[in-house]
């Protein structure tokens, strides 16, 4: 019995590990994407077909949202020259631990009615990325430009 309930338990780890890295590996597959001047079609490749379009482009929602959680913008040859996501603190940490950049960053506080909020920017001019505190969703957007 003893074995059955680790195996159990071991199964529902995996899983659980399992899905938070592909939930922070996509920002990675958008950073190679984004190293590689990628295509519409590669985009499209790398995260499927339940992309909504966009003036020049693509974006994929949050699931249960109409908000995007990245967007890819394509020049007329059909090459990445933009795109952005929003990220969580946590997957921010990941993505600047998994992206060797000297980063530049800054804080600056804002008053705001009662209180005051922390906002955050970074940038590694050397890759075209920059983030920075996104208020409305308590997350970072992390946005590639060329």
């Amino acid at each position: 019995m003893k074995m059955i309930f680790s195996i159990f338990l071991f199964s529902l780890a995996s899983c659980a590990n399992t899905s938070a890295f592909e939930k922070e590996d996509k920002f990675i597959k958008m950073h190679q994407l984004w190293m590689a001047n990628a295509s519409l079609f590669d985009v499209k490749k790398a995260f499927g077909e339940s992309f909504k379009n966009v003036e020049n482009g693509i974006s994929y929602n949050f699931s249960d949202s109409r908000f995007p959680e990245m967007a890819f913008f394509f020049d007329k040859s059909n090459k990445l020259k933009e795109q952005f996501a929003f990220l969580n603190e946590a997957s921010l940490l990941n993505f600047k631990k998994a992206v060797k950049c000297d980063w530049k960053e800054t804080e600056e506080t804002k008053e705001m009615a009662h209180y005051s909020r922390t906002i955050k920017k970074g940038s590694c001019p050397n890759l075209s990325i920059s983030y920075e505190t996104y208020l409305n969703l308590n997350a970072y957007e992390v946005r590639w430009k060329r």
